[in-house]
């Protein structure tokens, strides 16, 4: 079985990742602001399973990272040049929906409880954890809501391009743990009434670790048998259906969905995609990061027209959530063709690659000796 299939089936788990997100905020939008919840929202506490998306993701990041970063351990330079490929990855277009957010909140008649501030407006666009201003001081997010995520993943880039620098792919696993745990212990230090403390203490960054540990084992070893990716995918659906049935405490959510996100991908990897519905999962895949930096837009707006009890109200609750989901991936496969796709390019033609600056630098220029 050839790697890039394996890695086909990760892609379907970032697009598997993306729906589940964008149906809990879907169904939250209905709940909160429709006169009635409907089924989906009262079937157990399915609704916020939805939030697992994260979960998956954060797992998928720490494989991801391992897999892309397997020759670069102990280079000079593979700090710098990792750091380099995920700020140009992920800044630009996380900046663009910052903006735009930013934009709709200035409007009079768009965001009318939001409080503007300089300084935090700053500290989301730099990653730095902040409290949301005129909200409760315990609501550590940044201006664009999904971006909060966003700072895990900086955060443990940071943490992992040193290790690239100054270690070995042998003790990755034992230096990231070790860090994680001093920067939850930090956290509680430095105390949970700051921004900082809160973002620190948060045992979600272990997700990265479960990826890791994932990659390593990949890079060794290669794809679990598929007797072994079927039974981790069964006990991964089984767990994310077990926590249906109980509120979600989301300060242990790293082991609850956590766990069963590392089954399923570690699960997934047994696994060869084949035919066009799993050609449509893996597009979708690489639509998730515009489908989950767009998708707060719609659900917004389709809450602000829920309150003013304008046409919306009257559509039922679950075809309302339905449609909504089909918006949002919509929307965000458009934004991915007409945004991220064209500025990928241009990013990659206007910050080549060393390794491509050195392939045109051996191009002799026309009329010179070959």
């Amino acid at each position: 079985m050839s790697e890039k299939k394996n890695l086909d089936s990760v892609q379907i788990l970032r697009g598997v990742a993306a729906l589940a997100v964008v149906a809990h905020h879907a169904c939250q939008m209905v709940a909160d602001n429709g006169p009635r919840p409907g089924f989906l929202n009262q079937l157990g506490h399915l609704r916020d399973v939805g939030a697992a998306g994260v979960d998956i993701f954060f797992v998928i990041s720490g494989f991801i990272m391992v897999y892309v970063s397997r020759r670069a351990f102990g280079q000079p330079g593979a700090a710098v040049e990792f750091w380099r490929r995920r700020i140009l990855r992920i800044v630009p277009l996380y900046w663009i929906y910052t903006t735009a957010m930013l934009a709709l909140m200035m409007l009079p008649f768009a965001m009318k409880g939001a409080v503007f501030s300089a300084s935090y407006t700053l500290q989301s666009y730099l990653f730095i954890p902040a409290f949301v201003p005129g909200q409760s001081a315990t609501l550590v997010q940044p201006l664009l809501t999904p971006g909060w995520t966003l700072f895990y993943e900086m955060f443990f880039y940071l943490i992992f391009g040193l290790w690239l620098r100054f270690g070995q792919a042998r003790t990755l696993v034992p230096f990231l743990l070790g860090v994680f745990a001093l920067c939850i212990g930090s956290g509680y230090a430095i105390g949970l009434h700051r921004p900082s403390g809160i973002f620190l203490a948060n045992a979600i960054i272990f997700e990265f670790l479960y990826g890791v540990v994932i990659g390593t084992a990949f890079l060794r070893q290669g794809a679990p048998p598929r007797f072994v990716g079927a039974a981790c995918v069964a006990l991964a659906i089984a767990a994310f259906g077990v926590s249906a049935a109980f509120p979600a405490d989301f300060t242990m959510r790293w082991l609850y969905w956590g766990i069963p996100a590392a089954l399923l991908v570690h699960g997934s990897l047994a696994f060869q995609p084949r035919g066009r519905l799993a050609t449509a999962w893996v597009q979708l895949g690489d639509a998730s990061y515009s489908v989950y930096l767009l998708h707060g837009f719609l659900t917004l707006t389709g809450g602000g027209i829920l309150r003013r009890g304008i046409v919306l109200d009257r559509v039922p609750p679950d075809l309302l959530v339905l449609a909504t989901i089909a918006a949002c991936v919509a929307a965000g496969w458009w934004a991915y063709l007409l945004i991220e796709k064209p500025l990928t390019r241009w990013i990659a033609a206007r910050f080549p690659s060393p390794e491509k600056r050195r392939a045109v630098s051996a191009i002799p220029e026309a009329g010179s000796a070959a």
